[in-house]
């Protein structure tokens, strides 16, 4: 890398993580900025963080830098880091080192301490993040720089004995290909599919964490395409996708790959994006032939609201963020007419954010189908027009839009509880219908007709 390149990328660095590391120095101590930061970089890319790896010991490093009135933190002294703040965030500082044997594919047993940033570098899982950067400039013993300029993810050194280190390697490696849309090299792709049992060791957690954000790269629908028998042991719910024939005149594709490029159409984001991946996900255990020999899926978006559901408890998924999934796997089937009535009902059941994005997958599932309909594209384009007129025309779609409150019919008479929940749902079926305006006088002579019904 060029002086002048490497010099602009140095300016990068916050003045806070300089200055720490001109201190070490002064100490007589080597010390550079390291992995992910310097490769984000190199990409133009801002970091969301920084770390130091340092020659220093790490009770040197609490020592040198607290003398200066840095704060640090002993966050990981078993394997040499020590945690610094700064005005840029936390700061990690570890010291060189090599790791010893990886029992549990995850963590090393013990590590030794080096003089040696060429055997620090060494350890780390590919080239991209195996850099360093100081003042003189960058680090790179392993190819990283070209890599990054060939678009390539590999690993140092020998693959295998990278992610039998560290089985969640093989979801970060899929990952960094995914998000940057590069390729992994031979090799490194060898690794990762005969190493994808390992991932049976990792918590589930982190590998949700890695394929949330695999899946919202731009290069996601490839990567699980060419690796899907690494996707098949973290959610074997896919695997009977994978060749599964439709029998449609209406799809061109299998439910795996209609799947993943329904996830390619909509926008990057975890819940839109997951429940594309997973909306046909129930299409294979409710497959029937008609006599006409075309292939139907009667109840297939109740059984897929039903695995997505089981899929993101097992990868430990937040609650909300698994009611939004289901929600839209269960009604992407839903038909919504073009009419105001339809859309104030959609609206109501699903909330405005689920509907429009509800929308979203209705339209990426029709292209994702090789054979997309212009009639029911523009038909989708029309009930999206419709739904933002209501929403700006603040039509009643809910019971918390209805001009009368429980506490207003307590005051006609009608006492509180399961009587009066019953009378303003029934209020609400008769705005969203049309036969009474969203006014307080109308809706109070309407709950007195309904309660003396109930009564």
């Amino acid at each position: 890398m060029r002086k002048h390149v490497a010099s602009s990328l140095w300016r990068l660095v916050p003045e806070d993580v300089r200055n720490f590391i001109d201190i070490l120095k002064g100490e007589g101590y080597e010390a550079y900025v390291v992995g992910g930061c310097v490769r984000d970089m190199i990409l133009g890319r801002e970091p969301s963080d920084f770390d130091v790896t340092t020659s220093a010991l790490p009770e040197d490093t609490v020592r040198i830098l607290e003398s200066k009135g840095v704060k640090t933190f002993g966050t990981g002294l078993k394997h040499g880091t020590v945690t610094a703040l700064s005005g840029a965030g936390p700061v990690e500082f570890t010291t060189y080192r090599v790791d010893g044997e990886y029992k549990d594919n995850r963590h090393p047993e013990k590590v030794r301490f080096t003089s040696s940033l060429k055997d620090d570098l060494s350890r780390r899982d590919f080239t991209i993040n195996a850099m360093a950067l100081g003042e003189d400039g960058v680090k790179d013993y392993f190819g990283g720089t070209d890599d990054l300029e060939k678009g390539i993810i590999r690993a140092v050194g020998d693959g295998e004995k990278r992610f039998r280190e560290d089985g969640l390697r093989i979801m970060r490696a899929l990952r960094f290909a995914a998000t940057y849309g590069f390729k992994l090299d031979e090799k490194t792709s060898e690794a990762v599919l005969s190493c994808r049992k390992l991932l049976e060791n990792i918590s589930r957690e982190r590998i949700y964490s890695e394929f949330t954000r695999l899946i919202c790269g731009k290069g996601a629908g490839e990567i699980l395409r060419k690796y899907r028998e690494v996707f098949f042991e973290i959610i074997p719910e896919l695997e009977i996708c994978s060749g599964f024939d439709q029998r449609s005149s209406f799809h061109l594709y299998d439910v795996y790959e209609h799947m993943v490029r329904a996830m390619e159409n909509v926008r990057p984001e975890p819940v839109i994006r997951m429940a594309a991946l997973f909306h046909d996900i129930g299409k294979p255990d409710c497959f029937t032939l008609g006599d006409d020999g075309e292939g139907h899926f009667y109840g297939h978006a109740e059984i897929g609201e039903e695995k997505a559901g089981e899929i993101l408890a097992r990868l430990k998924s937040d609650g909300e963020t698994r009611r939004r999934v289901r929600l839209l796997v269960k009604n992407h089937h839903r038909q919504v007419e073009d009419t105001d009535k339809a859309v104030r009902r959609a609206l109501g059941k699903l909330g405005e954010e689920q509907f429009f994005t509800l929308l979203e997958l209705k339209r990426a599932d029709g292209i994702a189908t090789g054979k997309p309909s212009e009639d029911e594209g523009r038909h989708w384009l029309k009930v999206e027009k419709r739904a933002r007129d209501i929403i700006d025309r603040d039509d009643c779609v809910s019971r918390k839009q209805l001009a009368v409150s429980g506490r207003d019919l307590m005051k006609a008479g009608i006492p509180q509880g399961r009587e009066m929940g019953r009378i303003l749902d029934g209020l609400l079926e008769e705005v969203l219908d049309g036969r009474i305006r969203n006014d307080k006088e109308e809706l109070l002579k309407e709950a007195a007709v309904l309660y003396n019904i109930c009564g």
